[in-house]
């Protein structure tokens, strides 16, 4: 294991992920439900159905980045590299975000179904309060997985792309299927994770080419 490890380091950067959730539960301890002083929804929200069967894509994104960071901790050492400093720098911004304008919703009904849909929704808000939730990170994180899979020479299969931004879509959706976020939400986690592409991924790839060029043309000279 310690040769592996020294062989592979950028497999510390999964340290990133306990530090997170230790951060996680200090904000949600520090925002308890009914501390919010903002509540981001607005009219539209309540138009939007619930439906049970989302929880299934709402989980999908647990499963999606744990699957993603595998298989680039394995696959791929530059792209897992990027692919925990676009996750752990957005969400903790996002922490940030909560801490200095504690929010929450309020568009949770009671659940009367008995299906196994609504049964998991219910064990999910037991875990999941309907606090800190601007911006959303599971849209943040659905827009990582979509770029894990993009930003990696190792996964050429076009199916495999196009699975990983259905289910990202299907992610987002489900935040507000399950009444466990607001569409506005939905909006700061995609830019947040719009702010995490430009400097994670297309800044430095914009530079790095700049410089290939930049080596190229005097090599011709």
């Amino acid at each position: 294991m310690k040769k592996w490890l020294s062989e592979n380091r950028h497999a510390l950067w999964a340290l990133c992920l306990p530090l997170y959730l230790v951060c996680f539960f200090l904000t949600e301890k520090l925002v308890p439900e009914g501390s919010q002083v903002w509540d981001p929804t607005i009219p539209a929200d309540y138009d939007i159905p619930f439906v049970p069967q989302f929880i299934i894509f709402y989980c999908a994104w647990y499963v999606g980045l744990f699957a993603v960071g595998l298989w680039l901790m394995f696959k791929d050492g530059r792209g897992f590299r990027r692919f925990m400093i676009f996750i752990f720098s957005t969400f903790m911004l996002s922490l940030i975000f909560c801490l200095l304008v504690p929010n929450g919703i309020e568009l949770r009904e009671p659940i009367t179904g008995t299906d196994i849909f609504s049964r998991a929704v219910v064990l999910l808000r037991q875990i999941d309060t309907p606090t800190n939730v601007f911006p959303s990170m599971h849209v943040i994180g659905s827009v990582g997985i979509v770029l894990g899979v993009f930003y990696t020479d190792t996964i050429k299969s076009a199916w495999l792309k196009a699975a990983s931004v259905i289910v990202a879509v299907g992610i987002c959706a489900s935040t507000v299927f399950l009444r466990q976020h607001a569409l506005l939400d939905i909006a700061g986690g995609l830019a947040f994770a719009l702010a995490g592409w430009v400097f994670v991924y297309l800044l430095p790839d914009l530079r790095a080419k700049r410089k290939n060029t930049s080596e190229k043309s005097l090599k011709s000279e």
